[in-house]
């Protein structure tokens, strides 16, 4: 694949209106509705043979008045139509191409909101969820095989094993840093890693240090996960994080 290209399915909204004329513009009123014309791109994946790209869309809704967020496909040969829109969910993003191309998984919010992570087959078919964990999907790995995820998510201590009926709005606070600009309140939450099957759709969890866990990286056998930790001395007091590795078959 040689030379650049774009990915154009977002009409960016503009001040200034061409009428035909480069000598004659017209101005274009500023109202409240230009910002439903915004279209920003929220994320790609190129499929490994490097014919195709799925990309996020995010879209304010004029009917619902909160953001939409849908995934779009565009072929990368010269030849191939217009973009055209994969999934027709209100909050589909992070795409990611299996390492065999066959299918796109990506994340979706549930009906309580908390992003799972979906599975979509480029052959055809509707998209199908594959985790139920219960917190939200931050990030997500594929496996070399294509036959699961290393998907990170978050784990409150006090409230494991405990059911959504269970659970009460009570936040217990113990450590300093127990909220996130971007992660609201956490508590004393921390993000650790779940190995995904995508066929029995389990998720078992396979880090449980005392500290955040993310960015999973698989060897190309499998066998082993890298991943980044901030499990350290006194970690609320010192920003430090350092890479580890987890050998699949012995745990350690």
């Amino acid at each position: 694949m040689s030379g650049k290209q774009s990915l154009p399915a977002f009409n960016h909204s503009t001040l200034l209106q061409d009428d035909s004329s480069e000598d004659n513009v017209t101005q274009k009123p500023i109202t409240s509705d230009i910002g439903y014309e915004i279209s920003n791109p929220t994320g790609v994946s190129i499929s490994p043979d490097g014919n195709l790209a799925v990309y996020g869309v995010s879209k304010p809704d004029i009917e619902s008045g909160k953001l939409k967020n849908s995934l779009w496909i565009k072929g990368l040969n010269a030849s191939e139509s217009a973009p055209r829109e994969l999934t027709n969910g209100s909050s589909d993003g992070n795409p990611k191409f299996s390492p065999d191309g066959s299918s796109v998984a990506f994340l979706r919010a549930d009906s309580k909101g908390r992003n799972q992570i979906w599975l979509l087959q480029m052959s055809g078919g509707e998209a199908a969820v594959i985790t139920t964990l219960k917190e939200s999907v931050r990030d997500f790995s594929w496996k070399p095989d294509s036959t699961g995820f290393a998907a990170v998510s978050d784990v409150d201590p006090e409230t494991e094993g405990e059911s959504d009926v269970d659970q009460t709005n009570v936040i217990s606070i113990t450590r300093i840093r127990y909220r996130h600009d971007e992660l609201r309140w956490r508590g004393n939450r921390a993000t650790q890693i779940f190995d995904v099957d995508i066929v029995t759709k389990e998720s078992k969890q396979i880090t449980c240090d005392d500290g955040d866990q993310g960015i999973p990286s698989w060897s190309p056998d499998g066998s082993k996960l890298a991943f980044i930790s901030d499990a350290m001395p006194e970690r609320d007091f010192h920003a430090e994080n350092e890479v580890r590795v987890l050998d699949l078959s012995s745990g350690k």
